[in-house]
């Protein structure tokens, strides 16, 4: 897929930057220990009038840093489109515009090199969803707390699977969700350890 400064790369290419620069975000990917730890990773969020939904994902690891851009831009745009009345519904609605995607736009992998975590907020609940992950934190003030890893069907199942994964339902809650991308297990899973890889000064 060639390098393009369209105007619709460029418009996403400000809106993601500042949704990965967002002081706050629910749902974080962890960079890679390779030379380009953020290599075609992407962020958004989808507000509707009942409920938001924060996103994390990655895609195109073995293109070349302009192509992996562009795939992520790609992905991104489709998943802008998703609505939903709660959290529940608006989740379902993020993997439905994805499931459609034609695969072979999705690069060489044809998409099975997708990680993506969605968390979804209401005023009655939050869920998670994703897939491509080696493992999920949920962190507060204090500590990391892992409630997935590889040992999960759902959420280690690697790029973008036949049929919506299920979706995890939880209590309101503002925590942030870090998520490690598929042979990227961090060796300290403490709450310190994984903020670090998350690029972003805590």
């Amino acid at each position: 897929m060639p390098y393009s400064k369209s105007p619709q790369v460029l418009n996403a290419f400000r809106q993601s930057f500042h949704s990965m620069t967002s002081p706050h975000s629910s749902s974080v990917l962890l960079g890679s220990t390779e030379r380009l730890p953020f290599l075609g990773h992407f962020k958004l969020r989808i507000e509707c009038a009942n409920c938001e939904a924060d996103l994390a994902g990655r895609i195109g690891t073995k293109a070349s840093p302009e192509e992996a851009w562009e795939l992520a831009c790609f992905v991104r745009e489709a998943l802008l489109g998703a609505q939903g009345d709660d959290a529940l519904s608006l989740t379902r609605s993020c993997w439905e515009k994805l499931l459609v995607l034609p695969r072979p736009k999705l690069g060489s992998a044809q998409g099975k090199d997708l990680s993506l975590m969605v968390v979804a907020h209401d005023s009655n609940s939050t869920t998670l969803s994703a897939v491509g992950l080696d493992g999920i934190w949920q962190v507060d003030d204090t500590e990391a707390h892992s409630i997935a890893g590889l040992n999960n069907p759902e959420t280690s199942h690697p790029g973008i699977p036949q049929l919506p994964p299920k979706v995890l339902n939880l209590a309101p809650t503002k925590d942030v969700f870090l998520g490690a991308c598929l042979k990227e297990t961090p060796q300290e899973a403490s709450r310190e350890g994984l903020l670090k890889r998350t690029g972003v000064a805590q």
